[in-house]
């Protein structure tokens, strides 16, 4: 397992993709015929399953929805692949949504 620790920080409602690379041990995660799932442990958890953009290279991209990042607040957040035979998590640590004017 590796998981590694990476805070997020995003102004509330804003709604642009987060991409990231999914690395063990400074290699790519090869992600082909995967699923890949963040969650983010707001009071009602919300869960966004990725899009992958390289599988092979370990590319994965989170599409946001207004109801998904609509609560300011620090929560606690995990990736985690599911390859058909094993759920790993590789990324947890803060998910915090800052308060802003705009709705």
């Amino acid at each position: 397992m590796a998981v590694t620790n990476n805070a997020i920080k995003r102004f509330r409602g804003d709604t642009y993709p987060l991409i990231v690379t999914l690395k063990e041990n400074g290699s790519p995660v090869d992600l082909n015929g995967s699923t890949v799932k963040m969650t983010i442990g707001l009071s009602t958890p919300v869960t966004i399953t990725g899009t992958l953009n390289d599988a092979a290279g370990g590319v994965v991209q989170f599409d946001f929805d207004q109801a998904s990042v609509g609560t300011a607040g620090r929560f606690s957040y995990d990736i985690q692949v599911d390859d058909g035979s094993y759920i790993t998590t590789y990324v947890k640590d803060v998910f915090e949504l800052v308060e802003d004017v705009t709705l």
